[in-house]
């Protein structure tokens, strides 16, 4: 079960970190400006949000193996639709990538919850660790399969998407917790579900999402076209950036493990803060840009699946439903912040103020989330 579900969180990384290096390749592709061809992630995550509050509740009643296959499949047909034909294809087939996205999430996300829940904050922090080696090795592919041709990158992925799936569904046929509680007890003493009590976690992951993938989205564009460098030296920023994001996030998963969410998670916005300082200033050396994106990953790592988990196990009686809400409120971080970053970075040329301003909102919100203390 721990092997399938890690080979999905790095299917997640993979697909999520390949848009950001080939957005100049799809405008150049399809002849229209690199602004503009940043509505390919929004209408992305547009139908992922959709798919997350709608197949929330579902995920508390069928078998979470459907889940896997299906979103599978809907994420393979739309990413190796996505660079051919003209754009106006490519926005349709993100969507249904993202919609596959959406679906297929639950499946790894749900499973572990129900699986290890007293230590499924640390399980889950070090799973996205193996979701920062898909996305370290997103720009490489790009890089490797680019002198190919665009469509050998997008079908390459799709092809590694489909056999993950496939892989999930042979792989976790007898696993039980696939499904869901026969029934659940009445008398249970798990937290009923309230929007007043779960907000705080929402804009954490929207805030979250916000940082992360303006982050993911326009490092490689900033390094690029305003800090003026080659295509390799972005390449490494950008890896650089997820490097940090993986390695934080087996490191301060087992740190969790040991310690307690509340110490994790103060110790992380903290350091989202100052690193994020870090590439608000393209006159930088390069250098410092470099060490920034690093620690900005390390930063990052465990905000995310601490604040499922977390979430989840206060009200361990929806725990599907919950998931979808806040990955919906991810989706939309995604959606709308990444956005404002393209516009100052192809626009403007600024650096990635955004980030930053979303960094000091995550942890301003952080700190009134009742966390694990031990």
């Amino acid at each position: 079960m721990i092997v399938n579900c890690g080979i999905a969180f790095f299917i997640f990384g993979l697909t999520s970190s390949i848009i950001g290096p080939t957005l100049i390749d799809i405008a150049t592709l399809f002849g229209t400006a690199v602004a503009f061809v940043g509505l390919l992630r929004s209408a992305r995550q547009v139908r992922q949000f959709i798919g997350y509050i709608y197949f929330g509740k579902a995920a508390d009643k069928f078998n979470l193996r459907s889940f896997a296959i299906w979103g599978g499949l809907a994420m393979a047909i739309g990413l190796i639709c996505t660079p051919y034909f003209n754009f106006k294809i490519a926005l349709v087939s993100v969507i249904l990538w993202g919609f596959g996205h959406s679906i297929y999430n639950f499946a790894p996300n749900v499973i572990i919850g129900r699986h290890f829940e007293i230590k499924s904050s640390s399980i889950m922090t070090s799973l996205h660790g193996i979701y920062g080696l898909g996305a370290v090795s997103g720009p490489w592919i790009v890089e490797i399969l680019r002198p190919i041709g665009l469509q050998s990158i997008y079908t390459f992925v799709s092809t590694m998407t489909l056999v993950a799936a496939l892989l999930y569904w042979f792989g976790t046929k007898n696993i039980s917790s696939n499904l869901p509680p026969l029934n659940l007890r009445k008398d249970s003493l798990a937290e009923k579900v309230s929007i007043r009590l779960i907000i705080p976690y929402i804009l954490g992951v929207v805030l979250f999402n916000g940082a992360n993938f303006t982050a993911s989205d326009w490092i490689y564009y900033y390094i690029q076209k305003v800090v003026g460098t080659d295509s390799s030296l972005a390449t490494l920023v950008l890896s650089a950036f997820w490097i940090g994001m993986t390695g934080g996030r087996f490191i301060l998963g087992w740190f969790t493990a040991l310690t307690s969410e509340k110490i994790v998670l103060r110790f992380s916005v903290i350091l989202t803060i100052l690193a994020a300082s870090m590439l608000c200033f393209p006159t930088l050396a390069i250098s410092v840009i470099l060490l920034g994106a690093t620690f900005l990953g390390v930063g990052l790592a465990p905000v995310y699946p601490i604040l499922i988990a977390s979430a989840a196990n206060r009200f361990s009686a929806n725990r599907g439903t919950i998931t979808g809400i806040l990955a919906a409120a991810g989706a939309f971080g995604a959606i709308l912040i990444p956005l404002l970053q393209g516009w100052l970075s192809s626009v403007k040329e600024q650096g990635l103020v955004v980030v930053l301003i979303s960094s000091i909102g995550m942890a301003l919100v952080i700190f009134k989330i009742p966390l694990n203390s031990k």
